[in-house]
């Protein structure tokens, strides 16, 4: 995160209910946290609502598992990167950046599409 800086960081499907998520974390490093605990989550409609939230040029950080990866979520879970640009962009997205430092994850960087 310290290489990217991104604005927002979103994790989705964290498994855990907001309290139980260790938002002091992610605040220690100066960001504010809004949790959204659900059974059910549509990605495409939340972060189409999240862009009202960035500042201007501001971008938003996927980080999750490659589907090459020994860990993460259960195979029928996992999506390529790929898929995650194409949800992206039907929330109105562009891929900005992608980092291949992480071993395990991919690392996709999105700003707003220009309208």
């Amino acid at each position: 995160m310290a290489q990217a800086e991104p604005d927002i960081v979103c994790l989705q499907e964290i498994k855990s209910i907001n309290e139980g998520f260790p938002a002091e974390r992610f605040e220690e490093l100066g960001y504010s946290v809004a949790l959204h605990g659900q059974k059910g989550f549509n990605g495409v409609a939340y972060f189409a609502k999240l862009k009202a939230a960035l500042k201007p040029g501001g971008r938003v950080a996927i980080i999750d598992f490659r589907l090459d990866a020994p860990a993460g979520a259960p195979r029928h879970m996992q999506i390529t990167a790929k898929q995650i640009e194409a949800e992206m962009a039907a929330a109105g997205y562009a891929r900005a950046q992608a980092f291949d430092f992480l071993t395990r994850q991919n690392f996709l960087v999105f700003a707003p599409a220009p309208d």
